[in-house]
């Protein structure tokens, strides 16, 4: 019978040994290199742009969308004791909402133009329980934590494998990680057809994060938010030029309008164009990795 089965085996061509295992780590910083073409790996050049777009940051944000659905569902894994610190915290966009769930919160963020942002916004909403500190992941003393959460902020760690050790190091209880998950807006066809562009980008960042943690002993489960994100005026080229790539010249603009008008609904007085976006959370619970992380 033996005999048999690898007779049939070797007749189909079907091959016995072993797949090769995926060095997560290697892809994620070869795709770190191969997207870098304005050198923001640089940390000083990312300073750099960071500063340059701080005191606007917070409108382009609300424009792209609301991360309303991922807040929930961290909010959900906090205690009103925890400690949390939000590294990578920008402008807050993370760091004050989820002030008001926990005892308190250090916000890490490698910009000071981003955090002299999150500062003002603090004195101006009287938030007492939040402390700014000023560094970057991979080289500052990171201080314990009962939480750690790393929010859309691991785009520029080359050595993947060290940063989510030093992470995870620092949260006693949670280290909470949110990344890219693929999805194509529905008007991403027509500025393809415009600009000629290359179709969106498929890499689910947060997947490879998961593989990563797994190769250096960190087990953690995988989650995804559905965001609805609303683009909304009252004039469809607004709108049209919200969407649009930077560079699109007026006529462009106007095509672009044109294709886009069928595809947009109506809210009120204003035409919106209406989509869903996903965001990958990865869970690593230090305390029991293998139990569930909702209590």
């Amino acid at each position: 019978m033996e005999l048999v089965v690898e007779e049939k085996l070797q007749a189909t061509g079907v091959q016995t040994q072993p797949l090769p295992s995926v060095d997560f780590a290697k892809v994620w910083r070869e795709r770190l290199i191969a997207d870098n073409p304005k050198g923001r790996l640089d940390p000083e050049i990312d300073r750099r742009f960071w500063a340059s777009i701080a005191d606007d940051y917070d409108r382009q944000i609300e424009a792209s969308g609301s991360c309303k659905r991922t807040l929930e569902m961290i909010g959900r894994w906090l205690r009103p004791t925890d400690t949390l610190l939000d590294v990578g915290a920008g402008t807050g966009r993370f760091t004050l909402p989820l002030a008001a769930q926990v005892a308190s919160v250090t916000a890490l963020d490698d910009s000071p133009d981003m955090l002299r942002v999150l500062a003002q916004k603090i004195e101006v909403r009287g938030v007492s329980n939040i402390q700014l500190l000023h560094g970057a992941m991979e080289s500052i003393p990171l201080p314990e934590h009962d939480v750690v959460l790393a929010a859309w902020s691991l785009y520029r760690q080359l050595d993947l494998p060290t940063t989510l050790r030093r992470l995870a190091a620092a949260a006693r209880r949670l280290l909470i990680i949110v990344a890219g998950h693929p999805y194509t807006p529905p008007h991403r066809p027509l500025m393809e057809k415009i600009w000629n562009l290359p179709p969106k980008d498929a890499f689910p960042a947060y997947l490879y994060i998961l593989g990563v943690m797994h190769q250096v002993g960190l087990n953690a489960e995988a989650f995804v938010a559905r965001e609805m994100v609303c683009h909304r005026a009252k004039v469809v080229e607004t709108l049209a030029r919200k969407l649009a790539p930077e560079h699109a010249s007026p006529e462009e603009i106007r095509r672009f309008a044109a294709l886009l008008r069928p595809k947009l609904q109506r809210v009120g007085e204003d035409y919106a164009c209406v989509q869903v976006s996903l965001a990958g959370l990865i869970v690593h619970r230090r305390e029991d990795a293998f139990g569930p992380v909702f209590e």
